[in-house]
């Protein structure tokens, strides 16, 4: 129906199962066995979960032979026992019956195995397994492991009590004579037939020997009585005088420094031994008439040693104020404490009681407190459990009485408010509101006494009769209203309305009508009675409407009802066939809205449906939940492992290995809504803390290189800036650092990059060319003044002595050009021609590998020739560039404009072979 959808085709399968034996096809099924027999030994649990429900079904119908068991594991095996209720094997350890209570492939498998485990190291590891993940595993378990240990301490009571028989008994058979030695043995031997049983055999040889000895003191005792029976027939108690008076003359005749003597080691010992039997007796669960009869035997003996002790030497003051304390407090606190048990109780049962009803066990506790006051205890002993359980009990009840007249004080304050209130409100009128606070000081004067409050009982009756007298006046007044009302109950009548208009319009009447009767009780009966049946009239026409409105009601019921039936249908399949978290989530919550959606039924009908529905419903869920504890964990680790990727210091990669978690936690499995939003909210804020991180580096990041792009500009913008200088050779300084600045700027932005850096390397290229070029014209100044000095003198100069005075005044004149001056003569000789310059103009061009002008080109090619035959190399150096412009230099010209054009040729092959080299 509802939930079909979700497990429709799970509920096909029981019946398919059912036919399987009547199919034609055993080898497909003995296959399908052991494809289930494979993943009945795979690692991963679910696979082993779901092949062992399968091999259930296979038992069940009888296809699992003996040889296919053969094969699945010891586990597998003991589960399917389990499952088959076959019987148990003998041999079966406590490891394996664990392993099958944590991992059974059914809740009745598990429980099952639970139930065989018995060891307490096995049910406590079991109890942590179950704790989280099997509800009912993990209080079976529990609840066994709370009975073995109150076992146990009940054994232990029983030993500890046993240990302290043989302990009195070894104390006893080393007791000196005394008349009562012989009763003593014969208590402490009735207590040890009930006890000897839970005795070791360390301890029970103990008593052997201690008894042993005892008998045979028990013989002297006898021996030495029937001595002084034979010489005087003396009674118990003579003897005791006798030997009271016998001991007081001693003491007279101690001289009376003795008084002051040292502490006697055997006495403090016997101070000791007392107040720590009295511990021991305390401390037992219960005590009765016996056992006080037997401790104060107990004490008598020790009153004798005592005794006998002061023979030898006279007890100090501090001794006998600590012996006196110790028998005092022995005697009184014993038949205290069973005067106690005897009247209320075992003190274990009482202090309880006490500290949680204080009024009730009011007597009980200042019996306990007397006790206390008897227990004169001593700082130096360690005190009874029983006084500091009891201390406590009594503090609590002291405390508790302070708080309940605390109470009492509060109540009194809260009543005389109320009464303040309500007279106010009598005074303005307002009955209603008066009748409320009324109430309300009824109700907290419920506990108040009024013999102990006779003024506020008084100002309560006064306040009652007040709010009476109210209650007559607006008796009077409300009467016109309510007529009123039935005025319109008539009207209603007559009119055509929508059934539920027109009982809501009832509703809203009747409530009225309850208002103006606030206060009123049993006033106006007759009206109310006239109101009623016109009510009733009215809502005549309503009741079709409404019996429709029941069938509805009633459908609803019957849908809850199927709702309820098919989820235990859901549960009873996913506990043989598996379970599927997903989709047990979907149909928890689509039964959820589909029981909301069938509404409203009847309140009644709708009880018992509405428990079990909730109680599968509770049942599935904790099962949801169960399942998904492992879910939960595995997401609290990738929770704690985010965490720690907030302490990488590198961004980048904490963002990648967050993206890593996040892609995890989509596979670790899907979990209750609220724990999913819960923890996804954890783990979101830390990614987005680790993106956030990322983010600002980045932005940080590009505002750097932002920063280093302006600083390329700036420093390039500097660079452009000495190249445009006169003398770029002086500010080699300033470009050199420069270019160490931009060396060190770090990152550049991935757009801008390859711009700034062809920029820098060309004007890189740019200074250093300049720089250059600047270089060679230093170094060439002198050779161009000597040109123009070859002009000067060739076209200038009026004698060979005035160019001989001006060849004077260069600065400097290269090494080469040093015999320059000798071919004076020879430039102003009339035969001279141009065309002798000029062939040495083509071959400063053939060494300079400058061009030459067309016209010259054969010209050119001759000289090459020439050069050819003449064997000169193609190596060309400066020297011979050097020697080639001073042998034309030398050479007569004879047209001074062709002596131009050449020497603009010469210098531009010079400039070439410069630029070249």
């Amino acid at each position: 129906m509802v939930l079909s959808k979700f497990f429709g085709k799970k509920s096909t399968a029981p019946k398919s199962t059912a036919k399987a034996p009547q199919r034609p096809a055993p080898q497909m099924a003995a296959a399908g066995i052991d494809h289930w027999l494979g993943l009945a030994q795979a690692t991963d649990p679910k696979q082993r979960k779901e092949a062992m429900v399968e091999l259930a079904k296979a038992l069940d119908e009888g296809q699992l032979t003996a040889e296919h068991r053969q094969q699945i594991p010891a586990a597998g095996q003991l589960s399917l026992d389990l499952h088959a209720r076959a019987p148990m094997p003998a041999n079966v350890s406590e490891e394996l019956w664990v392993e099958v209570a944590c991992n059974g492939f059914s809740a009745r498998v598990r429980t099952a195995a639970a139930e065989q485990v018995t060891g307490v190291g096995a049910m406590e590891q079991l109890l942590k397994s179950a704790k989280g993940r099997d509800k009912s595993v993990y209080r079976q378990v529990k609840t066994r492991l709370e009975e073995h240990k109150r076992q146990h301490q009940a054994l232990q009571a029983k030993q500890d009590h046993s240990r302290r028989l043989v302990e009195q008994l070894e104390r006893h058979a080393k007791a000196p004579i005394d008349p009562l030695f012989s009763g003593k043995l014969r208590a402490l031997l009735d207590q040890w037939v009930a006890n000897s049983p839970y005795a070791d055999e360390a301890l029970t040889e103990r008593w052997h020997q201690a008894e042993a000895l005892a008998r045979l003191h028990s013989g002297a005792v006898s021996e030495v009585e029937s001595e002084r029976s034979d010489s005087a027939p003396v009674s118990v108690e003579t003897a005791a005088v006798s030997e009271v008076a016998e001991q007081d003359k001693v003491e007279t005749d101690v001289e009376p420094e003795s008084e002051e003597a040292a502490n006697d080691p055997h006495r403090s010992e016997l101070i000791q031994h007392l107040w720590q039997d009295l511990k021991d007796r305390l401390d037992q669960p219960e005590i009765d008439q016996a056992q006080v009869r037997e401790a104060l035997l107990y004490l008598t003996e020790q009153q004798h040693q005592w005794r006998q002790t002061e023979q030898t030497q006279r007890a100090n003051r501090d001794e006998e104020r600590s012996f006196h304390r110790v028998c005092t407090t022995f005697e009184a606190s014993l038949n205290t404490l069973v005067r106690l048990h005897e009247r209320y109780g075992l003190l274990a049962e009482l202090l309880p009681a006490i500290e949680s009803d204080p009024a009730q066990y009011d007597a009980a506790a200042h019996a306990l407190d007397e006790w206390l006051h008897s227990l004169d205890w001593p700082e130096s002993e360690p005190e009874p459990a029983l006084k500091v359980r009891a201390e406590r009990a009594v503090q609590i009840h002291h405390e508790q009485l302070a708080e309940h007249r605390k109470h009492s004080i509060q109540a009194v304050r809260q009543a005389r408010g109320l009464i303040r209130r309500c007279q106010g409100a009598i005074s303005e009128g307002h009955l209603k509101r008066a009748s409320g606070l009324l109430q309300g000081i009824r109700d907290a004067m419920v506990d108040l006494k009024p013999g102990e409050h006779h003024g506020l009982f008084r100002q309560f009756e006064d306040t009652e009769q007040a709010v009476e007298k109210l209650r007559d006046w607006q008796s009077f007044a409300v009467l016109p209203k309510k007529e009123a009302l039935i005025e319109r109950m008539r009207h209603l009548l007559k009119q055509s309305l929508p059934p539920e208009d027109r009982a809501r319009q009832i509703r809203d009447m009747q409530d009225e009508w309850r208002m103006l009767s606030r206060g009123l009780q049993n006033q106006h009966q007759a009206l109310w009675e006239t109101f009623h049946d016109l009510a009733q009239q009215a809502y005549e026409p309503c009741k079709a409407f409404f019996e429709e409105q029941g069938k509805l009601r009633a459908l609803n019921l019957r849908q809850r009802q199927a709702l309820a039936e098919q989820l235990v249908q859901y549960e009873q399949l996913i506990e043989t066939q598996g379970l599927d978290l997903k989709e047990l989530d979907r149909v928890l919550t689509l039964a959820r809205n589909e029981w909301r959606r069938f509404s409203p039924v009847d309140r009644a009908a709708n009880k018992a449906v509405q428990a079990d529905f909730d109680a599968v419903f509770q049942r599935l869920r904790d099962r949801l939940q169960s399942e998904q504890q492992d879910f939960k964990e595995a997401k609290l680790a990738i929770i704690d492992r985010a965490r720690v990727l907030l302490e990488e210091p590198d961004s980048r990669q904490a963002t990648e290995a967050a993206k890593q978690l996040q892609r995890e936690w989509q596979q670790a499995g899907h979990l209750a809504r609220r724990d999913e939003q819960m923890l996804w909210k954890s783990f979101r804020a830390i990614c987005d803390e680790l993106f956030a991180r990322r983010e600002a580096a980045a932005e940080t990041f590009k505002a750097d290189l932002n920063a280093h792009k302006e600083q390329a500009d700036h420093i390039l913008a500097d660079m452009d800036a000495l190249l445009t200088e006169a003398d770029p050779l002086a500010a080699k300084d300033r470009f050199e650092a420069l270019k160490a600045q931009y060396s060190a700027l770090g990152t550049l932005p991935k757009a801008d990059y390859r711009k700034l850096q062809d920029q820098f390397g060309r004007l890189n290229q740019d200074y250093q060319t300049r720089c250059r070029d600047l270089k060679l014209q230093q170094q060439d100044q002198h050779w161009q003044a000597l040109f123009d000095w070859n002009r000067r003198a060739r076209f200038e100069c009026d004698s060979a002595e005035v160019a001989k005075a001006d060849w004077e005044s260069l600065s400097k004149i290269p090494s080469p050009a040093a015999e320059l001056p000798a071919s004076l003569a020879n430039w102003q000789t009339s035969g001279a021609d141009d065309e002798t310059l000029r062939r040495k103009t083509v071959e400063l061009e053939i060494l300079a590998r400058a061009d030459s002008p067309e016209a010259d080109k054969t010209l050119r090619m001759a000289l090459q020739v020439q050069r050819l035959t003449d064997g000169l190399g193609q190596q060309v150096d400066q020297s011979d560039i050097d020697r080639a412009v001073v042998a034309w230099l030398a050479t007569p010209a004879r047209d001074e404009a062709q002596y131009d054009a050449l020497m603009a040729r010469m210098k531009q092959a010079r400039s070439v072979w410069m630029t070249s080299s």
